[in-house]
């Protein structure tokens, strides 16, 4: 089940967008299998939870310029400058400042662990020649991480003209319910990190600096 709402201003170069949104999810299942070649022998739910997620976040825009986003039912449109810049022509484009806040929360039961001990020979009507993992144990969760994370973004956006834009973006983002290794950020998860130990270390708080360029034809 997916809710969500949004309001949209716009004062001149001014404009403002907020917008809130929860999902929900029933009947969210980890399951412990077994296989043996391609026959699965064994498919046994471990843990078995609803829980939803809710989001807020709130933008502003302004144009130091002068000029002012448009809104339709697709959504919100970057304007082109009213005084385009080219190599030579002495005009600066346009340039909008951007302020992002942002907070999602997550049910604390879609993060609870259950220990899941390797099956053995007593788990099956007929033992498979080798029970593989037998004697091992591992921890299954649905999520891993924060249950609640806020973030800041700042921007500032060139559009030089009609082709050409650059995005300048710095985000923070941090998990107000951290300690001590828990309840965290997951650093680097699913990422091509090749050091293990910047990879899926639990952490209070991430940055980002980032630079894009866009072109348009």
């Amino acid at each position: 089940t997916r809710l969500g709402a949004e309001a949209n201003y716009i004062l001149g170069p001014f404009s403002a967008s907020v917008e809130w949104a929860e999902n929900e999810s029933e009947w969210i299942a980890v399951y412990h299998d077994f296989w043996v070649g391609s026959n699965r022998r064994k498919h046994d739910p471990v843990l078995v939870c609803d829980g939803k997620i809710r989001n807020t976040s709130v933008w502003l825009s302004y144009f130091l310029t002068g000029e002012s986003k448009l809104v339709d039912t697709w959504g919100w449109t970057q304007p082109s400058p009213a005084k385009p810049y080219w190599p030579g022509n002495g005009n600066r484009g346009a340039w909008e400042l951007l302020a992002r806040y942002s907070s999602t929360s997550t049910d604390p039961q879609l993060f609870d662990t259950v220990r899941v001990n390797g099956f053995t020979a007593a788990d099956f009507p007929a033992p498979p020649p080798v029970v593989v993992g037998e004697g091992g144990s591992v921890n299954a969760a649905i999520l891993e991480g924060a249950p609640e994370v806020r973030e800041v973004s700042l921007g500032l956006n060139w559009t030089m003209n009609y082709n050409f834009r650059i995005l300048f973006d710095w985000t923070y983002i941090w998990a107000p319910e951290y300690a001590d290794g828990k309840n965290g950020i997951v650093s680097g998860g699913s990422s091509e990190l090749a050091d293990l130990t910047e990879k899926n270390r639990i952490v209070e708080s991430e940055h980002m600096l980032g630079m894009r360029f866009i072109f348009r034809i």
